[in-house]
């Protein structure tokens, strides 16, 4: 876990930071940022949540999240509906406090990585009901292409 620790440091700092990035491109209402450390494909909602695709540029690590700007249990794993345009299933997140300037920031992967890929990159919208966060609607216009972006980048 502290490997995982580490990283996920590294994503907050680069995330919640005011980084400037190598390049940014738009696709449809999803974004792909390139920096030297890190490459992401993100959306975000009305709400200010946002889910994406993180890979490390230095290391065979990448990963799904989904970032409410909440606190959650660490290491809890709740399983929610996430409802999209084919229907609704029932997906696992894991919740994890980052460290970050002093302060924490919580963040939850998905655990299913091949499930969730599939959901981001063949469907329309994603509606995730989260406890203590209420439903939570993402577009997906442009994620199959920003996915596969930072997927390529990241030689997966």
């Amino acid at each position: 876990m502290n490997y995982l620790s580490t990283v996920l440091s590294a994503f907050v700092l680069f995330s919640i930071s005011t980084t400037v990035f190598a390049e940014r491109i738009k696709t449809g209402d999803w974004t792909v940022d390139y920096s030297n450390a890190f490459n992401e494909a993100y959306t975000e909602n009305a709400a200010g949540k946002s889910i994406g695709f993180w890979c490390s540029t230095d290391e065979n690590n990448c990963f799904f999240y989904l970032r409410t700007n909440t606190r959650c249990k660490e290491d809890s794993r709740p399983i929610i509906a996430a409802k999209t345009d084919a229907g609704s299933i029932k997906i696992e997140l894991l919740c994890h406090k980052v460290a970050h300037e002093g302060d924490y920031h919580y963040l939850y992967f998905f655990t299913d990585t091949a499930r969730i890929k599939a959901l981001l990159e063949e469907r329309y919208y994603i509606e995730l009901s989260l406890p203590d966060v209420g439903k939570q609607r993402f577009s997906l216009k442009g994620s199959k292409i920003s996915i596969r972006k930072v997927s390529e980048s990241a030689g997966k």
